[in-house]
């Protein structure tokens, strides 16, 4: 009788402590626009009236007798909403900013922060959250799922790519960090990788000359990629991850503060060395790679002085590609055919108020950059430096902004080829600019700018750009725009092809510097829903180029000849992107753009008209994205049109490529508040370039004349989809507050 009276207190008294359990409930506040955190945000459980904040990740606790709670969630400057939140997991809850949706802060268009609704120049805000819809190691595969951006693959060798804007090269679009003009030429081939994802908080991309504010490179658009402040990111984090096929990447990041100054780190490493030949054309499918970026930024906040920053990168990459055999021992030689490629960057870039009202302030920037490669038994050995700096005045007045500044830029380049046989190339180009923008009315709102550069050789380069933003409703923007842009080619540094192979590289006449004139329209309409918003925008665009620089693969199979166009190159279309968000977890995009690209050349009475290679003429993106508990499913891809390519006389491989449906899924979850991981496939459904390398048995072109009838030469540039089809990745990423 004693045991049961015992036992029946003990299961009484673990009854009542299961019935007082407590139960942990866990969530982080988001910004459902951007998807960033929201820190310190007010969480009220509407039953018990308990009242806890978010902490400076987002993330609250509740403890609850039962396992779902009706909260009230609210934070300064969002509109307050009340949900349901379940024990188990961590559940994000997202609020509308109080403001409009599109009033996010952008710099690029205008040099200068404003919110983005003011922007008479549209600019495109991409967030991290995009970029991790899938695997992407480097800046071009995180742009992989941005409407009208092409990261292009140029060589199947040594795997140099690009990043094209409305079908035009890399070099045409200027790429910046932080708002400064720090990418040169050479680094348009091989310098886009290393920036650590861990201190990305944006990119920002403007379609269109950008030249009457950025100069020289900015002919198609601009990428600006907006690093993070000390004050924005975690104490640590790190993210590590790996694929199916050898790759690993790194990312580490930490703050502290010293004083005033705050200060943040990143470092990058990328590696990859297991070489694979699955078409078995005895070439290695992805040139090994192995590099590392370092980043440091340090803010000052001084009483009285303004803000100020300046910031370090260095970065390093060896990468090796050609025939599987190819090694250390082979370069340089004719026996084994292989790319070579060492690069070593540095950059210092920084800004510096003069003013405690902000008007003046000066902005710098300065690179270094190296590459000593070999192309089979062809040496490149490259060395560009360029220094940047200026002086911007900014006041705005009741209706009118004015800009304006003092630019200067030195640029130093030799590459031991003819561009450079008579001594390397120096130039100081000094310059003005001055834009302003004036509110005629609370709807309609007109920009003016113009920039003199005063080139060495060239003389005075004069662009101009106009443009207006009128909100046709509350919900609706039109936004039309036009300017001019001009560019200076380092033919060697941006054109592989100019080194690949065994082709002689023929400069018919002094080439000149390319000029454009372009004109932009297009309508921005927001759409508020109960639960969420979508936007969506349609954009029309016309560029008309002269003195573009061609290069001539045919009338010779043995040379490729440059020279200015006899005539003109037209890029003209349209866009369409369309974008959803949801309180509930669902996110989707989409993007549709339709171009045409192409140059019109006088061959003797008459005009001849050849569409761009490598420019498909329709293309689109899409990502959809559900989330609940801390699971997140992602599924995405890029649908790319037939495009003309680059064959040769005679060529058996097609001259338009197929459609290259690029798919891919992934599934991630929060295990805790601080830690991530994820597992997906690219390319699910196992795309790859077929005969990417002509004539691979004779990349020397030694027996050129044996068994080849139509005369072909070995080229590596046939590129259109992946080298490897479906890969397999997975990651963990993990922060410290």
């Amino acid at each position: 009788m004693k045991r049961f009276v015992s036992l029946l207190l003990i299961s009484l008294c673990l009854a009542c402590e299961t019935l007082a359990q407590k139960h942990l409930i866990r969530g982080v506040v988001k910004n459902l626009l951007t998807e960033e955190v929201l820190p310190f945000a007010q969480v009220m459980d509407l039953e018990s009236g308990v009242g806890v904040l978010a902490g400076e990740n987002g993330v609250f606790r509740l403890d609850a007798e039962h396992k779902q709670l009706r909260v009230k969630v609210g934070c300064s400057g969002f509109i307050s909403d009340t949900v349901i939140i379940r024990a188990g997991g961590i559940q994000s809850i997202f609020l509308k900013p109080a403001d409009k949706q599109m009033d996010e802060v952008v710099v690029s268009g205008h040099m200068t922060e404003r919110l983005k609704s003011e922007s008479v120049m549209p600019v495109e805000t991409y967030t991290p959250a995009l970029f991790r819809k899938t695997w992407a190691p480097n800046l071009p595969d995180a742009l992989q799922l941005v409407n009208g951006v092409q990261p292009q693959i140029n060589c199947n060798v040594c795997s140099a790519g690009d990043i094209r804007i409305h079908g035009l090269e890399g070099p045409y679009t200027m790429v910046m960090i932080d708002g400064m003009p720090i990418m040169s030429s050479l680094s348009a081939v091989y310098g886009l990788s290393g920036i650590p994802s861990a201190l990305l908080k944006r990119v920002e991309i403007t379609k269109g000359a950008a030249s009457a504010l950025y100069g020289s490179e900015a002919m198609a658009g601009t990428i600006n990629i907006i690093t993070r402040d000390a004050a924005s990111s975690p104490r640590l984090s790190a993210e590590i991850s790996a694929t199916s096929i050898g790759e690993i990447n790194a990312d580490f990041s930490g703050k502290w503060k010293a004083g005033k100054a705050a200060s943040i780190l990143g470092v990058n490493m990328f590696h990859y060395g297991l070489p694979k030949d699955m078409n078995r054309d005895g070439f290695a499918d992805i040139a090994l790679q192995s590099r590392i970026s370092v980043f440091n930024k340090w803010n000052f906040e001084r009483k009285g002085e303004g803000r100020s920053s300046i910031a370090l990168r260095l970065f390093g990459e060896d990468r090796r590609g050609g025939q599987m055999e190819y090694g250390p021992s082979w370069v340089g030689g004719d026996s084994v055919y292989g790319e070579s490629i060492q690069t070593r960057r540095m950059e210092i870039l920084g800004t510096q108020a003069l003013s405690a009202n902000g008007k003046w302030r000066t902005d710098y920037a300065f690179n270094a950059h190296r590459q000593d490669s070999w192309y089979g038994v062809n040496r490149f050995e490259a060395e560009q430096i360029t220094g940047f700096g200026q002086l911007v005045f900014s006041e705005k007045r009741k209706k009118l902004h004015i800009l304006a500044g003092l630019p200067i830029r030195f640029l130093y380049y030799d590459d031991g080829t003819p561009l450079t046989g008579s001594g390397p190339v120096q130039n100081l180009i000094p310059g003005i600019f001055g834009q302003a923008d004036y509110q005629i009315s609370p709807r309609l709102l007109l920009l003016g700018g113009l920039r003199f550069d005063r080139h060495p050789v060239h003389g005075i380069v004069f662009t101009p750009r106009a443009g207006l933003r009128w909100k046709c409703s509350e919900s609706g923007t039109i936004r039309i725009s036009g300017g001019s842009g001009f560019r200076e080619v380092n033919l060697f540094a941006e054109d592989h092809a100019a080194l690949t192979g065994a082709r002689k590289v023929i400069i018919r006449s002094k080439l000149r510097p390319e000029r454009s004139w372009n004109a932009n329209a297009g309508y921005e309409l927001f759409i508020n829903h109960k639960k969420g918003f979508s936007s969506l925008e349609i954009n029309g665009f016309y560029t008309r180029f002269s003195n573009r620089i061609v290069g001539d693969f045919l009338s010779d199979p043995d040379k490729i000849i440059y020279d200015n166009l006899r005539g003109y190159g037209i890029s003209a279309g349209m866009y369409v992107n369309y974008s959803l968000q949801l309180e509930n977890g669902i996110r989707a995009m989409a993007g549709f753009t339709w171009m045409e690209v192409y140059q019109v050349e006088k061959q003797g009475n008459q005009w001849i008209k050849n569409q761009q290679i490598l420019a498909p003429p329709l293309s689109g993106t899409f990502s959809l994205s559900w989330q609940k508990n801390g699971w997140i499913v992602d599924f995405s891809g890029r649908i790319t049109g037939p495009m003309k390519m680059p064959v040769l006389q005679n060529d058996f491989r097609p001259r338009y490529s197929p459609v290259v449906p690029l798919l891919h899924f992934q599934l991630r979850k929060n295990i805790r508040e601080n830690l991530e991981c994820y597992a997906g496939i690219r390319n699910l459904l196992h795309v790859v370039s077929e005969n990417p390398v002509m004539r691979p048995f004779d990349p020397f072109d030694k027996r050129i004349d044996q068994n080849n009838p139509m005369g072909y030469n070995f080229d590596p540039g046939y590129h259109y989809a992946p080298m490897q089809g479906a890969t397999l990745h997975a990651g963990v990423r993990v922060h410290l507050d």
